[in-house]
């Protein structure tokens, strides 16, 4: 397609674009014929490109909390600014493409080569022409480097589409696939987890079958079975710990409050019982980035978007089975059911798990005691974290739980007896321990520590 508007003096501005018969990326050409006197005077050319997003979800505060704008610099890297948070910024240097991202989905802008620097302005506080609810309208001013001729010509491409990792990526356009946010700030880490397996997964799940309730029911599985052999040396080591207590009561005993003498005997006995004590921890630490990459990976996913399962209509976003019509300050205007029940199987989980505690590790300790009752406190901070959030990741952390309770169920009943664990680790006791030059210089500094104690 060619638009041409003839000038005085023989001047022309042609545009020429391409729609394409699939997808989403128009290409266009922008020529001006006749300018070379007027391009020597101007080093750019201003483009303001004025930008209305209006609601199209459910929830209106959660579009406007993901309402951004995402550019790559030239010759740099990709970076991003929420609009609540700033709503106005000049770029200091050359960018190469500029989008403006709602929550699921985005327009951006992709020169050939770039654009002179630019800037943006957004406002929530405004009134929509037609009527509808807005979420923000966004102004944004670049500017297009020139240079003179008689025939001048600037290429450019134009995206308006959905959010989708593999569609933004398959775009060829460096970086714009990181307008998928999968992992930000500290947890930056988690997205490589994201891109190289729950996405590959969750594509050949969802290409296969219609129910994204069922997806998300065989993701889980999947992902835990995956998991499944740090969920068995975590519970084995809490046993070794727990088949270890009547000794270190014994010690406990013994030594009364004596801090440093109990933390040298007790490291000993670690050692000849060939128990790690933060063995119970680790693997469950190793666990947290798949739980963390789930947290980002389900409420950007538009494959979610308007299905249902079960009660919820709409898994992208919260499943409200009652609205107050009034807002509770921490909490919201509905009850979403799956975060009910989310909260409610972490917090049978964590009175499954009360006599798996790690006994003997510091009971007297003030951070300990806090510790202790955190796992019974948290599934009610839940009830208002994940209100708003999207039912697919509360049902998978609700789904979750119940996988947790069974597995637990089934290591205890059937695959650890700790009457034979016992026997093992007495065996080990009456053998010489080995111990590791860790361990020594542990076992030095606590034993300096008792010492000191002594002296004073």
């Amino acid at each position: 397609m060619k638009m041409t508007a003839n000038l005085p003096n023989a001047q022309k501005v042609i545009l020429d674009y391409i729609l394409p018969k699939e997808g989403y990326m128009m290409t266009a050409n922008l020529r001006l014929i006749g300018f070379d006197q007027d391009l020597g005077q101007n080093k750019s050319i201003p483009v303001e490109w004025n930008t209305e997003i209006l609601q199209t979800e459910k929830d209106m505060e959660s579009e406007r909390r993901n309402m951004q704008v995402h550019f790559k610099y030239h010759g740099g890297s990709h970076d991003y600014y929420n609009l609540q948070r700033s709503s106005k910024k000049d770029l200091k240097k050359d960018i190469h493409w500029f989008g403006v991202r709602s929550h699921f989905f985005n327009s951006t802008i992709i020169a050939d080569s770039h654009f002179d620097k630019g800037s943006f302005t957004s406002t929530e506080e405004y009134e929509a022409e037609n009527g509808r609810d807005a979420i923000t309208y966004n102004t944004t001013q670049l500017g297009i480097p020139t240079n003179v001729t008689s025939d001048f010509s600037f290429g450019f491409k134009w995206f308006i589409g959905p959010n989708d990792y593999k569609l933004l990526k398959a775009q060829g356009v460096p970086e714009m696939e990181e307008m998928i946010q999968l992992g930000i700030g500290p947890f930056f880490f988690v997205k490589y987890i994201s891109k190289w397996l729950l996405i590959p997964l969750f594509d050949a799940l969802s290409s296969n079958i219609a129910s994204m309730g069922l997806v998300i029911i065989l993701l889980t599985l999947i992902i835990r079975l995956m998991l499944s052999f740090f969920t068995y040396k975590s519970h084995l080591s809490t046993a070794k710990m727990r088949v270890l207590k009547p000794q270190l009561d014994e010690l406990k005993e013994k030594y009364g409050d004596n801090k440093q003498e109990m933390g040298v005997e007790q490291m000993k006995l670690y050692r000849t019982a060939g128990v790690n004590p933060l063995g119970g921890c680790l693997p469950m630490l190793l666990q947290m980035p798949f739980l963390l990459s789930m947290y980002y990976f389900f409420p950007t996913s538009i494959n979610l978007r308007q299905k249902s399962f079960l009660w919820a209509e709409d898994l992208s976003t919260y499943d409200s089975i009652l609205d107050f019509g009034f807002n509770i300050p921490l909490y919201g205007d509905h009850i979403s059911l799956f975060t009910l029940m989310m909260a409610a199987s972490s917090l049978i989980l964590a009175l499954y798990n009360r006599n798996m505690t790690n006994p003997g590790a510091g009971d007297n300790n003030q951070m300990a005691q806090m510790m202790k009752y955190m796992p019974y406190i948290m599934p009610f901070m839940f009830l208002g974290w994940f209100n708003n959030f999207a039912a697919g990741l509360t049902f998978y952390y609700t789904f979750s739980n119940l996988i947790s309770i069974a597995q637990q169920f089934v290591i205890q009943k059937f695959m650890i007896n700790e009457d034979k664990l016992l026997a093992q680790i007495k065996e080990k006791q009456s053998q010489p321990a080995a111990t590791s030059k860790w361990q020594q210089r542990l076992e030095e500094m606590q034993r300096l520590q008792a010492e000191r104690a002594k002296g004073k």
